[in-house]
């Protein structure tokens, strides 16, 4: 396994939750519990460094997490190529990068883990997950010397903002996860009573 020093987990927490009425999204309750802290507790066991990528309630998001990344310009609201594009600066001697996003709260230690362990065994490309609805690329694990060498230029250059684009330009492989459930993905109010 991937040691804990080596990766850096970005929970994106930046969007504008426009499904749910422009609710902070990451701090409604599931099961009792604020969505992101969920995918906190799935992605801990990987890291010793977790970052949120938000733009709003900094402060509440700064008792969760090691840093708090805000959207830089002139990448405002591009989606989560955005808050990679924000954390660069903070990047060190990480291998690796493990994006989450912060409303999969079923995401489960077996997943990261199977992620983790198909970008040690091929550490200079993407890996995101798949099931069987299709890919999930906010569940990613990204080199970081090619997301240094590689996303400045490549945003500069992009006429869509789209992680999957990205993705594909880096070189990116599939980690099939046969559990469809664990990705539920909370858009809605009503969602969250499921």
């Amino acid at each position: 396994m991937v040691s804990r020093d080596d990766v850096s987990v970005l929970i994106l927490a930046g969007g504008q939750a426009l499904r749910m009425g422009g609710v902070d999204k990451a701090r409604q309750l599931y099961q009792g519990v604020p969505l992101i802290e969920h995918v906190i507790c799935a992605a801990q066991p990987f890291t010793n460094r977790i970052v949120i990528s938000a733009n709003q309630n900094i402060e509440y998001y700064k008792t969760l997490a090691d840093d708090v990344v805000v959207d830089q310009p002139p990448w405002q609201t591009i989606g989560p190529l955005g808050g990679l594009f924000a954390m660069l600066p903070s990047l060190e001697d990480q291998q690796s990068i493990l994006i989450l996003p912060c409303d999969t709260p079923r995401i489960s230690t077996l997943a990261l883990e199977s992620l983790l362990a198909a970008s040690k065994a091929a550490p200079s490309k993407v890996h995101c997950l798949k099931t069987e609805n299709g890919w999930q690329p906010l569940h990613a694990v990204l080199p970081v010397a090619r997301l240094k060498q590689c996303l400045s230029e490549y945003l500069d250059r992009a006429e869509h903002f789209g992680v999957m684009g990205f993705y594909n330009f880096l070189g990116c492989e599939s980690v099939y996860w046969d559990r469809q459930e664990e990705l539920l993905n909370i858009n809605r109010i009503e969602e969250l009573n499921l």
